[in-house]
C-alpha cells in the first residue's frame, strides 16, 4: 500500500481546494494502478515564509511541491510528476 506525503509550498494569498487531498489520492492511485482505498495521501501546506533556497528569491510561480512515497517503487517519474502538477495547477 503506497503512502504518499505531498508538501506544497504556498504563496501568502494562495488558496488550496478543500478536496485536494482526495483528488491527489485518486489521481496518484490511478497512476500507480492501485485498488480503491489502497493509496493514502497526507497533504501538508507550507507557507512561503517557511521555505527558502540559498541565495535565491522565489517568485510565486517557482514555489515547489515535495512528494515522498513510502512502500512502493516509483512509477514512471514524468507521468507521476505531471499528474500531481495538474492537480495543484503548477
Amino acid at each position: 500500500m503506497p503512502v504518499v506525503d505531498v508538501t506544497i509550498v504556498i504563496g501568502r494569498n494562495e488558496k488550496v481546494a478543500a478536496e485536494l487531498a482526495r483528488t491527489l489520492a485518486d489521481v496518484i492511485g490511478c497512476v500507480l494502478d492501485s485498488p480503491p482505498g489502497q493509496t493514502w495521501v497526507r497533504l501538508h501546506l507550507l507557507g512561503q515564509d517557511r521555505y527558502a533556497e540559498s541565495h535565491s528569491a522565489l517568485r510565486p510561480t517557482d514555489l515547489p511541491i515535495f512528494v515522498v512515497m513510502l512502500a512502493r517503487p516509483l512509477p514512471d517519474q514524468a507521468q507521476f510528476a505531471d499528474a500531481i502538477a495538474r492537480c495543484v495547477f503548477r
